[in-house]
């Protein structure tokens, strides 16, 4: 059973800054605790700011013919879950089976408490069926598809670290810095932000117009929401919706103030606005 149907389905509409698959280095596997069928290939996993949710992958090898493979993790200040097709587990990639001296990788979704700090201990346990030597066929290019998966059954305990790095600099990041408007059409335009720290609630966005601009919001108030939420999620984007009237500027570019207000602080920033 595939723990996702492809990685990038697994990871739809994330736009972390760690949702990205670890690299793999030359191979230094990590010591298994008990049974020696899988070997952690990359003993540090990608790095999360506090309060970060997002995908992120282990790449293991396997020692052995293996199948049925099921990874569970757990951690101190972390929050996991699983792909939707495994649900209280994660598997490998291509399936749940792979051939000694492969590898693939399991997904983890992780959550990460907004106070946590320094680096996570992740505990996984694996279970899997050991393969009478033999019956996989490794010159086969489907040999993962056509395991009959039957043997003793093998177990191990494997520790991993999870970098949570501090976040440094602005609060917030305005993603959208320019933007297109036709002179002779009002349109609704989309200006996205990204939240480095945790707790922004309140998030409200306001833009200044030049005179000849007619600025309006959705509806009708004095300033703009975020699409998904009252504060952005950390390291991943959102925006706030303006809709703009330049019917009354000639065209080219003007520089429109922006300002973001939240609980505890606020951003401000600038808008390139090209009308044509």
């Amino acid at each position: 059973m595939r723990s996702v149907s492809r990685l990038a389905a697994a990871l739809a509409g994330t736009t972390a800054l760690t949702t990205a698959l670890v690299a793999v280095p030359a191979l230094g596997a990590q010591a298994a605790a008990e049974d020696d069928g899988l070997q952690l290939v990359v003993p540090t996993l990608a790095s999360m700011l506090p309060g970060q949710q997002g995908w992120i992958s282990a790449v293991w090898k396997a020692t052995t013919d293996v199948c049925d493979v099921k990874v569970t993790a757990t951690a101190p200040g972390l929050t996991i879950g699983y792909p939707a097709n495994t649900g209280s587990y994660t598997s490998l990639y291509e399936a749940d089976k792979l051939a000694a001296d492969a590898m693939d990788f399991t997904a983890l979704n992780v959550s990460v408490s907004a106070g946590a700090s320094g680096a996570a201990k992740v505990t996984f346990d694996v279970s899997y069926t050991r393969l009478p030597p033999g019956q996989a066929k490794k010159d086969d290019p489907s040999v993962a598809e056509k395991f009959d998966c039957k043997g003793p059954k093998g177990n191990q305990t494997v520790t991993a670290t999870l970098p949570i790095a501090p976040a440094t600099g602005a609060a917030v990041v305005q993603k959208t810095t320019a933007v297109t408007v036709a002179r002779d059409t009002p349109s609704w335009v989309r200006i996205a932000f990204e939240a480095r720290r945790p707790g922004l609630r309140d998030f409200r966005v306001t833009v200044a117009p030049p005179a000849g601009l007619e600025i309006a919001y959705p509806g009708e108030k004095t300033s703009a929401g975020l699409y998904d939420d009252v504060a952005p999620a950390v390291a991943r984007e959102d925006y706030a919706a303006v809709r703009f009237d330049a019917s009354g500027l000639a065209a080219g570019t003007y520089r429109l103030p922006v300002h973001a207000a939240y609980t505890g602080g606020g951003h401000t920033g600038e808008l390139a606005l090209t009308v044509e």
